[in-house]
């Protein structure tokens, strides 16, 4: 059976090289030929476009997780920058084209399984002709590996200027979750060379904090190539308090207080360590509640734990909300917990609760231990549950840690200050030749 297997594959993959190097020899240099007569379409004519390369997520995706798709159209705030927004998400499940506000465009590629040379090179033709016809001056790939490399070779097919955007620790989350750096022919060796020539090739790298800059920097790029481009969210939703009337088990969290965790979940978020800290709680006390809002690989595994241990009256899994509840419950909690976070992270300050974190990543920035929360050493199931009974003994230290919070994610994150600082980088690629 392993045989015919191996047979199978090998046989796709000579038909797949059989196909690329058609699309190589033939399709593609005709297709550069005739690309200097496409001209911008007429409703794009004069604008400034930008065309972001992504994966993982999927239209259906983001309304299931935020309710709209707000959330997604403001991603960087609002951009002066450019007049639309094209995004291509790949390889995903469907194969569609939608265009919401006129201003976003988004597009999602299914591509074929068995054939990944095949499809990326028609899909690199694609993409070229939506850069002639859509007007697009510059490229954003949100990774440096597979999405990293397509706009390299689109911006240097294309003359226009490319940049990769940095959101994870990706030799971290490999550790802790595993199947996050691509693996080719098996191995993520090769993945780790098309970064490095990503990192060298494009004209800026944009990490979202100082830790993913100091990584690049570690890997020899220099530092001139290198800007900090942070997450940035609309204060205005954490303006106004909130309640909790869409939680159908409200009335049975009387007398309790709720510790929030908004989360995948997943193995990089230390989602496991979550249960095991409500567990030793537990033993301590009975006041409180562990409501976890968000989904992923790790939720059977946590519902089975959850029932092993008898904590159901402990660790209420409410799956994915929308956002608007989710910072209903942020604001109705008495403390957040957010041991790995990014836009999480952001959220729990800015709902003005003191916030405890794992030392790691970026935490350090906005989890100031002892002023807006607790920073504790990476697995410290012990000390967590010290610091969330300090917190739950002593509620004017937990309200100050809350407002130092608030005020730190308001000063840092807002989308108005993020906002300009995005700005004046896209400003500057588009001063760039590609």
């Amino acid at each position: 059976m392993k045989t015919i297997k191996r047979s199978i594959k090998a046989c796709l993959l000579i038909f797949d090289l059989v196909i690329a190097l058609f699309i190589i020899l033939w399709v593609l240099p005709i297709f550069l030929l005739m690309k200097h007569f496409i001209r911008a379409g007429h409703h794009f004519r004069g604008e400034k476009n930008i065309l972001f390369l992504s994966g993982g997520s999927t239209v259906e995706d983001c309304f299931r997780k935020f309710g709209s798709f707000e959330p997604l159209f403001n991603y960087d705030g609002p951009i002066k920058s450019f007049d639309r927004v094209m995004l291509f998400w790949y390889p995903v499940k469907n194969d569609l084209t939608l265009a919401f506000r006129d201003d976003y465009i988004i597009n999602e590629r299914k591509g074929k399984r068995f054939l990944p040379l095949t499809t990326h090179l028609l899909l690199l033709i694609e993409l070229l002709y939506a850069v002639k016809r859509k007007s697009i001056k510059v490229i954003r790939a949100f990774d440096p590996y597979q999405k990293g490399l397509m706009a390299w070779a689109v911006s240097r097919l294309s003359f226009i200027p490319c940049c990769v955007s940095l959101h994870t620790d990706y030799e971290k989350s490999e550790i802790l979750q595993g199947d996050v750096i691509p693996k080719i022919f098996g191995t993520t060796k090769l993945s780790h060379l098309i970064e490095r020539f990503v990192y060298r090739n494009v004209n800026l790298i944009l990490p979202i904090r100082e830790s993913l800059a100091a990584k690049v920097r570690g890997k020899g790029i220099p530092p001139e190539k290198i800007r900090i481009f942070p997450h940035g969210i609309d204060m205005s939703d954490f303006s106004t308090s909130n309640n909790l009337d869409w939680l159908e088990i409200k009335k049975s969290l009387l007398g309790r207080k709720i510790i929030s965790v908004v989360s995948r979940l997943e193995k990089e978020n230390y989602i496991a360590d979550v249960v095991s800290i409500a567990e030793t709680l537990s033993e301590k006390r009975d006041d409180f509640v562990v409501l976890i809002a968000g989904d992923g690989s790790q939720r059977e595994n946590m519902k089975a734990d959850i029932k092993m241990k008898g904590l159901g009256n402990h660790v209420l899994l409410l799956g994915f909300i929308p956002r608007k509840w989710v910072i209903s419950l942020r604001q109705n909690s008495y403390l957040c917990l957010c041991l790995m976070g990014g836009f999480s992270l952001i959220e729990a300050c800015a709902a003005g609760r003191p916030v405890i974190s794992y030392d790691v990543e970026w935490h350090s920035e906005l989890v100031r231990d002892n002023r807006t929360g607790f920073l504790l050493q990476e697995g410290d199931i012990g000390g967590a549950v010290t610091k969330i009974e300090y917190l739950l003994g002593s509620p004017r230290v937990a309200e100050r840690m809350g407002e130092n919070a608030r005020a730190l994610a308001f000063r840092r994150h807002s989308s108005e200050v993020t906002s300009r600082m995005k700005d004046e980088v896209y400003g500057e690629l588009l001063a760039l030749k590609g």
